[in-house]
């Protein structure tokens, strides 16, 4: 439940954060103008801002702060170049060129370094405790997990971003969410971002920041925290975030980019002050106990749509009346019928992967339910898709992706894939698909066709179904 409202946050990472990070303000606007520490830049929404800069005569203020790669519109299967259509490969040869004339580090696809931004960031460890990063898309707050102010972005402040490294911002409301209790098997990070969704609801989000923290927050991996932050943007939170403490500590250690030696001991006890103080005063708090969550799947048509995989589709008259406009809408687009359950729903698509769910952790949790199965004779396409070349060889490393080609998944080439319909993986129309992605939207993996998101173990066991199942169900380790 919501706790009591307060007018100002006090003593939090966000309050930190602009403290440190903000050059400027605008007591007019009550905006502050802050240094960008890292942006990433994809082929989709960066070519305007390029082309700005250009019709003005301006360079990039701190080319060594950017870096770029091809995520979106990439085809992920062995055809590669060959099947994609003219625009989209126009996107790509542009995102070079680009990079080429400004001096913008390129991540070529099929290179090691190459994937989604929002996995390869964090994998090459520039997105740290305290940084300020921008990209020109929404689910930039992945990189909350680290204790950075990941906001997504749009193309006109990508050009300001590009010329100044500077970006104007209203000081955010900042709502805990404590997370209490233990995950059961079967539940995953994807369960409890989709609870808080639900909980807060997509009105209570808009000009917040969300903090997760509590003795499950302390408790959940790096991979578990990008997931519910990747998911922050889906809540309407303009960013999402963990405090930084040991395990982040732990986790950028490891990473190619990060400081090294001295220069990491130096940054350690800086980028662990960034963390709430245990005073912090937060606008508003709400506790989200998880013992007896469920694995949670969405019924409709956006992330907030969401009910236990054993639980019935609310009827439209159940709903709080600002809701049910949307629910009518996604019913219709849908045609599932209210008051009904999804459990034994038939499936006729698969999606492993994206931003969301395409690290080496969720597909050795795929693959510790699809060993020894196969997918169902019903289903169309299964597809498991890292979300980057980094987590392809790891995953292979282990023999993993074996187990899955094995159970009847095709294993591809890093990329976006079937998170959105902007490349040539697409769902037909009226396809139901089961994706471990970020968005149910109306058409987003294919005109006409039906997202329901999940986690990536009930994914695979729908896999192996045919329909919707509970994997807590299933005989596995």
């Amino acid at each position: 439940m919501a706790g009591e409202l307060i007018k100002m946050s006090k003593g939090t990472l966000p309050d930190k954060t602009f403290a440190t990070k903000t050059i400027d303000a605008d007591f007019a606007t009550g905006k502050v103008l802050l240094f960008v520490d890292q942006d990433y830049i994809h082929e989709v929404t960066s070519g305007p801002a390029f082309q700005g800069l250009r019709d003005k005569g301006r360079r990039f203020a701190f080319p060594q702060l950017h870096f770029a790669a091809a995520d979106h519109v990439i085809a992920t299967d062995e055809s590669g170049r060959a099947c994609l259509p003219y625009k989209m490969q126009r996107m790509i040869d542009n995102l070079k060129k680009n990079c080429e004339e400004f001096g913008i580090e390129y991540f070529e696809q099929g290179s090691e370094n190459h994937g989604v931004l929002h996995v390869i960031g964090p994998e090459l460890g520039l997105s740290r405790p305290g940084t300020v990063i921008t990209v020109a898309d929404s689910h930039t707050s992945t990189h909350g997990a680290y204790g950075a102010a990941g906001f997504g972005i749009g193309t006109s402040k990508l050009e300001n971003v590009f010329a100044y490294q500077t970006l104007s911002m209203a000081p955010l409301k900042v709502r805990r969410i404590y997370l209490e209790g233990n995950l059961q098997r079967g539940v995953e990070a994807k369960d409890v971002a989709l609870e808080a969704i639900r909980v807060v609801g997509l009105q209570r989000g808009a000009g917040y920041a969300h903090e997760f923290s509590g003795p499950l927050a302390d408790r959940l991996t790096m991979t578990q925290r990008k997931t519910i932050c990747n998911m922050g943007v889906e809540g309407n939170a303009r960013m999402t975030y963990f405090n930084p403490d040991d395990i982040t500590i732990a986790d950028l250690r490891t990473r190619p980019r990060a400081p090294k030696g001295e220069e990491f001991e130096r940054a350690v006890p800086v980028w662990l002050s960034y963390a709430s103080d245990k005073d912090a005063i937060f606008d508003e708090e709400v506790s989200i106990n998880v013992s007896n969550l469920i694995p949670t799947i969405t019924w409709g048509t956006n992330p907030s749509q969401s009910v236990p995989v054993d639980g019935r589709m609310p009827l439209v008259d159940s709903l709080p009346l600002e809701e049910r406009a949307s629910a009518v809408k996604a019913y219709k687009y849908t045609g599932f019928i209210p008051g009904e359950y999804l459990m034994g729903k038939k499936v006729d698509g698969i999606f492993i992967g994206s931003c969301t769910n395409g690290r080496t952790e969720d597909f050795v949790n795929a693959a510790a339910v699809l060993k020894g199965y196969h997918v169902h004779p019903n289903v169309k396409f299964a597809m498991a898709v890292p979300g980057s070349e980094r987590v392809k060889r790891e995953v292979e490393a282990m023999g993993l992706h074996k187990v899955i080609m094995e159970a009847g998944f095709e294993w591809r080439n890093p990329g976006c894939s079937m998170c959105l319909g902007m490349n040539p993986d697409l769902a037909p129309k009226g396809y139901v698909v089961i994706s471990t992605s970020n968005r149910n939207f109306e058409g987003r993996q294919g005109p006409g066709a039906i997202t329901i998101l999940s986690n990536p173990q009930m994914a695979a066991y729908a896999a192996i179904k045919g329909e919707i199942g509970d994997v807590r169900n299933h005989n596995y380790q």
